[in-house]
């Protein structure tokens, strides 16, 4: 969260391609049983999604439900100066951010574009979405394993509207609570240097809101900080990594919505200290976050940037919270 917040830029350009998914909706998916083999043995199932937007239509995220649980969630941003969305899966079998796709819409169809690997074999992945504007619209992914030459649908989503939301699930027995004392709404005090992160007297302090909500049963969750007037700053998204038992942690700006690069770390009794990297004026630094004040109602956030491999730490955010009504 090193760059200073700015509010949400105002645009029309493509920021809103997908208010069309926000809500509730019915979707029943067909997913091809094995990929890349030649099968043509398709599965089939319904689920529900949830789509709502984040940083006033600059991201929005999905949550796939099946059953008793989640089958994963997508977080979609829109990058403002390549005006383009970048999306990311989260599978809940393991809590990571998997590599995204970026693209854009046209006439109401959004195609997009990356790479990732399946079973050891990298391939490139497309998302296509089509139908957005007949209240029906649909998803397909494909994968190639030729470079884009060929491509081999291996799953599509058809949607139909809910009337009403579907039952809450409980929480995986997966899930990690130490950002349960966050959940719901808050007032901020912020405290932040105006000059370099690493060093400087003068700070400003200003007032905000935020919201802090659970994803994918727990495993995952979002806060959103806006300023006094409620504009959007930027948000945090924070993921449970199931392997290493620790949890990662990301901030996207509202001034450009890209999503930075993870801090990771955890809690104790004492409280949370997650430790990163990143770059202050071109200069590569470490970046460490600590939480704490849990035990009590008014918890404490704090940012600090070292410049010596972690031997001396500068604080240059500091966020008091209290309970919102």
């Amino acid at each position: 969260m090193s760059a200073a917040a700015q509010p949400v830029i105002a645009s029309d350009q493509g920021q809103h391609d997908f208010d069309f998914l926000h809500g509730h909706w019915q979707v029943h998916n067909r997913r091809l049983r094995q990929r890349l083999l030649g099968s043509t043995d398709w599965e089939s199932f319904d689920a529900t999604q949830y789509c709502q937007p984040l940083l006033g239509g600059l991201g929005n995220t999905d949550e796939l439900r099946h059953g008793a649980g989640p089958v994963g969630m997508s977080l979609r941003f829109f990058d403002l100066q390549a005006r383009q969305w970048q999306i990311y899966w989260v599978d809940p079998r393991d809590g990571l951010l998997q590599p995204p796709v970026r693209g854009t819409f046209a006439d109401g169809t959004g195609v997009f574009e990356g790479v990732d690997t399946h079973e050891g074999q990298p391939v490139r992945v497309r998302f296509t979405w089509s139908g957005t504007r007949s209240g029906t619209p649909q998803w397909e992914q494909a994968f190639s394993a030729d470079e884009g030459k060929s491509w081999e649908t291996n799953w599509v989503m058809s949607f139909t509207r809910l009337d009403a939301p579907p039952p809450a699930y409980e929480p995986l027995p997966s899930a990690d609570h130490g950002f349960d004392f966050f959940f719901g709404r808050w007032k901020v005090r912020n405290r932040r240097l105006l000059t370099s992160p690493l060093n400087g007297n003068d700070w400003e302090v200003f007032e905000g809101r935020q919201t802090c909500e659970p994803l994918l049963g727990g495993l995952a969750n979002y806060d959103e900080l806006h300023d006094a007037q409620g504009v959007p700053l930027g948000l945090s998204i924070h993921l449970f990594d199931l392997a290493a038992g620790r949890w990662i942690a990301r901030w996207v700006s509202a001034r450009d919505g890209l999503l930075q690069p993870p801090v990771t770390g955890g809690f104790d009794k004492a409280g949370g200290v997650f430790e990163g990297t990143d770059a202050v004026n071109g200069q590569s630094v470490r970046l460490r976050y600590i939480w704490s004040c849990l035990d009590t109602p008014e918890p404490r956030w704090e940012q600090a940037h070292s410049a010596d491999a972690g031997q001396t730490w500068t604080t240059n955010w500091v966020m008091d919270y209290s309970r919102a009504g």
